[in-house]
């Protein structure tokens, strides 16, 4: 039964040491990892499972083929957990502000396909950041207010659903400068 247990375990653990290393260094090398450990522990899986129903047929423990069975189905919530917050973090589209201006920045708009989101205001030397899923093709753009002047800029001219991404925007007393492609922490 040690072997059922461990058919289950394992996928488990791994999946989760996979995503968290992914998520920590966002290496591309994990997501590829993940996605072929996906087939790996369904195969583990499966080989629990029928070692549960060898188990059950050979000693007639009800009672431990069901903790046996128990501990590999649970892999599945587990995969679908860990793949879904995988995709939702790699789609989405993150902006970092940051106030280096000696006014407060007010009336922060992001304006995308099918999406809005706005930061009420931005202190002082102050860090933020919104994540955005499109939900369709088209523009994505910034209305801000800084020192009473209201400016709209053009973040991206092209996004679309699912394509992800990361830019910074620095607020300046001069205007904003948009970073694309910045690490944003």
């Amino acid at each position: 039964m040690k072997r059922t247990y461990l058919f289950g375990i394992l996928p488990a653990i791994i999946g989760i040491l996979i995503f968290i290393l992914w998520y920590v260094t966002k290496h591309e090398f994990f997501i590829l990892s993940g996605m072929l450990f996906l087939y790996v522990g369904l195969a583990s899986i499966s080989v629990g499972i029928i070692s549960s129903f060898i188990q059950l047929i050979k000693h007639k423990e009800i009672k431990t083929f069901f903790i046996g069975l128990s501990i590999n189905l649970i892999n599945l919530p587990i995969a679908f957990f860990l793949a879904s917050t995988a995709i939702s973090i790699i789609t989405a589209y993150t902006i970092q502000f940051e106030n280096k201006s000696s006014f407060q920045i007010s009336n922060i708009l992001l304006n995308g396909p099918s999406v809005k989101a706005s930061v009420k205001s931005l202190e002082i030397g102050q860090l933020t950041k919104s994540s955005l899923h499109f939900k369709g093709d088209g523009k994505l753009t910034l209305t801000y207010v800084n020192n009473g002047i209201s400016t709209t800029k053009t973040i991206e001219g092209y996004v679309t659903g699912g394509m992800g991404g990361h830019s910074k925007v620095v607020f300046y007393n001069t205007g904003a400068n948009i970073l694309h492609n910045a690490s944003v922490l």
